[in-house]
């Protein structure tokens, strides 16, 4: 595994392990909305960069005339032993009036990181340490400040070891008692069981499945904050935050595996649900990001989460009815100026395609996957009130489903096919994304004229060798590579469009489908965020959950061995 892709991390931790732009290992905070998630560069006191041996317990990091093992301890706490020379470790956070200071004893450091307001300390357990601390006077305010901080821990050809814990508030030193290969076989431990709760992949899928497994376990951190679950992040290179379209695709990935786990992946962004209904763009431990929104898939999700065997639950089954219809009522009151039951995207990341074509004019767009995930939302939402035995409650919102259902195909379509529209003028938008054919979601819901059609132009027009491109590759606005909305493959669409195919009938198509995307995942050597529809390529974050949850519910239902 290189650890410049995919990071070096545990399940629960606020730390990662990566590298920078030159190669040099870096650990890396996952804490709030930090500006610079690079905290610490690990080098050797020669200064060239480490190897780096990733286990199932430990980093192993080695260079000329030092041997580094490192591991995360807990949440917030990460253990350097190593033999040889010794290591320098830099404070990325100078400059910025964040600073180190030694305690009276020489042999422990305050780490204070203004600009993502942490603190750190560091202590030497073994060896001996020395800080390298340069102040300045810097600008026209005349402030002074520390422009570079580094502790050099110096082991003499001996063995030294360093322990750092990170705060949120400043803390009294305390040094922590360390028994470190009992810590690292306990996280050998849980990494096992969790690998053990996976069926193994077929064998062409088998390596990228123990990525994925991988990616998932490390991805998550403990409950903090706004976090009211341990959450699995999109990930822990840059995507370090829960979206709130991209946690129901891991919650769907952990049923039969972890149903408490997939449950609280799936709840941990509806509890943080805002009082209009709204569901926030994206959280972390520390922030709420609520300018945006991402698009109601989450009635398909818990309805496929039970479907899958996730056992019933009556308090959260309540909770869910309770945040489902909160979420639904807030469509229809922020999203449907022209009040014709069809809502409308106000912005391209509210749809989650952030650079779609079919935003390229302008917006609100009324585009028919909104209505689509709404019409399987309202669904969802009457059969938990039917279940949790309020008829009364289930018979309105089927009825409201029904309008819906008729105001989607009356509006949705034009010559047979889905098509995009401007909002209270329903002028139809000339454009070749894929976002319209979403609506394949709907499977045998959707009448079988329309199904087919939509089928035979998926198939004809988007669908590549590498799997289904987001905007057509004939179309002029096509872009190959890092493109994002705009022609990339995304495991998202790709699990959306195979389940509405194979409930709406098409089953050679939908494992096509599937079949491409695991192929093209498994040719690369990482989770990517998503891939180049051209060739294959892995594009933007290299370890992205969604992603991984994907590849191994693809694996499991359309290529089990």
């Amino acid at each position: 595994m290189d650890i410049s892709k995919i990071p070096f991390s545990r399940f629960g931790s606020y730390f990662a392990v990566g590298r920078d732009e030159s190669g040099r290992a870096i650990l890396r905070t996952l804490r709030g909305d930090c500006p610079r998630r690079d905290v610490f560069r690990i080098a050797p006191l020669g200064g060239a960069p480490f190897a780096a041996a990733p286990r199932r317990g430990s980093l192993g990091l080695e260079a000329e005339g030092c041997e580094l093992e490192l591991y995360l301890r807990g949440p917030d706490e990460v253990v350097i032993r190593g033999r040889g020379d010794g290591l320098r470790l830099d404070f990325l956070g100078a400059g910025e009036l964040g600073y180190v200071y030694a305690d009276a004893a020489g042999d422990a450091f305050q780490v204070v990181d203004r600009e993502n307001k942490l603190f750190f300390q560091a202590h030497v357990v073994e060896g001996s340490a020395s800080l390298d601390a340069r102040w300045k006077l810097h600008d026209r305010r005349l402030r002074l400040v520390c422009e570079t901080a580094a502790i050099e821990l110096h082991g003499n050809g001996g063995p030294f070891t360093l322990y750092i814990r990170a705060d949120l508030c400043e803390r009294p030193i305390s040094r922590p008692a360390l028994d470190a290969d009992k810590d690292i076989a306990r996280v050998e431990d849980e990494y096992s069981a969790w690998t053990r709760r996976f069926s193994s992949a077929a064998p062409e899928y088998e390596r990228a499945a123990a990525d994925a497994r991988y990616v998932l376990w490390s991805s998550a951190v403990s409950r903090s904050g706004n976090y009211r679950y341990d959450g699995m992040l999109m990930s822990k290179n840059w995507m370090t935050s829960v979206w709130s379209w991209d946690h129901c695709f891991n919650a769907l990935a952990m049923v039969g595996i972890d149903d408490r786990i997939a449950a609280e992946q799936f709840l941990i962004m509806l509890e943080a649900q805002q009082e209009s209904g709204k569901l926030p763009d994206k959280i972390t431990d520390r922030s709420s990001q609520a300018i945006y929104t991402k698009p109601p898939v989450h009635g398909w999700c818990y309805s496929r989460m039970r479907e899958r065997g996730l056992g019933p639950d009556r308090t959260r089954d309540e909770a869910v009815l309770r945040r489902l219809m909160a979420w639904t009522d807030w469509w229809f009151a922020y999203r449907d100026d022209d009040r014709d039951l069809v809502c409308s995207y106000n912005h391209g990341n509210e749809c989650g395609w952030d650079n779609s074509t079919v935003f390229d004019d302008g917006v609100p767009i009324e585009s028919p996957d909104l209505p689509a995930f709404m019409i399987l939302q309202i669904d969802e939402i009457a059969r938990l009130a039917s279940e949790l035995g309020d008829e009364s409650l289930a018979a309105s919102w089927k009825s409201r489903g029904e309008a819906l259902m008729k105001a989607f195909l009356a509006h949705c379509f034009a010559s047979g096919l889905p098509v995009a529209r401007r909002s209270r003028t329903h002028e139809p938008i000339r454009s070749r994304s894929l976002l319209p054919f979403m609506a394949l979601v709907l499977g045998d819901r959707l009448p079988s004229d329309l199904f087919k059609a939509m089928v035979e132009r998926l198939e004809e027009e988007f669908l590549t060798e590498y799997g289904v491109a987001t905007e057509a590759p004939s179309s002029p606005k096509y872009i190959a590579g890092a493109s994002y909305w705009r022609g990339a493959i995304w495991a998202p669409t790709t699990y959306l469009l195979a389940d509405g195919l194979r409930r709406g009938g098409a089953d050679a198509l939908a494992r096509k489908v599937a079949i491409r995307f695991l192929d093209t995942v498994a040719r690369g050597d990482t989770m990517s965020e998503n891939y180049c529809s051209r060739t294959g390529v892995g594009c933007d974050d290299p370890a992205y959950t969604w992603t991984a949850s994907v590849f191994l519910m693809l694996a499991r239902e359309f290529a089990a061995p």
